[in-house]
């Protein structure tokens, strides 16, 4: 019982954070769900991922921007050396603002209330009403989410491995070039060039994938201990 019902909080959710109505027939839910779903749900996880990715590329260019500024005219006063402290301070701090932000700007993992109304109104209309069933579900939830992880993890294994096979034919290639005095041919660098694009829209659908995830599987344990808390206020005062 527990299981059927952790599975129907995790389609639900799905259907909430894509916003996809509740399919009119099993055939058609079976259909999306394997072939609609996972495109949106790939948006919307390049929507959290082109989010943080703009923060960094804004703060960039505008750390790039106020160094060009601030080192006009130091090369003839300060020398290239305080030139080169300007600039590599602006690699710098869009780097070091992005690592260390605050836990209020990325730890929420883009759950919003909406999300977390869902699974509590499901639990409710469902008549959960002990803490310990509701540590089941939790406990099933948490399960699926190992499954995603490690299917996630076996993604990633992937796009390394891509990785150095696009960095073994990048040095072999260079290499020729290097022993023959030449410029590598024509063919072998577009070869290359759609190799490297392809390994980027790789690892684009790979993260994309893991912060729609994320934002599923935190929403739907959150949602569950919001949840937990109203069986304890009614527990307490009744």
């Amino acid at each position: 019982m527990s299981f059927e019902l952790s599975k129907m909080i995790v389609c639900g959710l799905e259907r909430a954070i894509i916003k996809a109505p509740y399919p009119s027939s099993k055939i058609v839910g079976f259909l999306k769900r394997e072939f609609w779903y996972p495109v949106r749900s790939l948006k919307k996880g390049m929507d959290i991922f082109f989010r943080d990715f703009v923060k960094f590329s804004v703060l960039g260019v505008l750390s790039l921007l106020v160094a060009t500024w601030l080192s006009t005219g130091l090369v003839v006063e300060g020398g290239k050396h305080t030139v080169d402290f300007f600039y590599i301070s602006a690699f710098m701090a869009p780097l070091l603002v992005s690592v260390f932000s605050t836990p209020s700007s990325y730890s929420f993992c883009g759950v919003r209330s909406e999300y977390l109304k869902v699974v509590f109104d499901f639990l409710l209309s469902e008549g959960v009403s002990s803490t310990e069933r509701l540590d089941l579900i939790k406990s099933n939830i948490e399960f699926f989410e190992k499954r995603v992880t490690v299917r996630i993890i076996s993604l990633r294994a992937f796009m390394i491995l891509c990785w150095s096979w696009f960095a073994y034919l990048w040095s072999e290639i260079f290499m020729s070039a290097v022993e023959s005095r030449d410029f590598p041919p024509v063919g072998d660098m577009m070869y290359l060039s759609f190799f490297l694009i392809g390994v980027m829209l790789l690892y684009l659908a790979i993260e994309s994938y893991s912060k729609f995830n994320i934002l599923l599987f935190r929403s739907a344990l959150i949602g569950c201990n919001e949840y937990g808390c109203f069986l304890i206020s009614h527990e307490e005062g009744g």
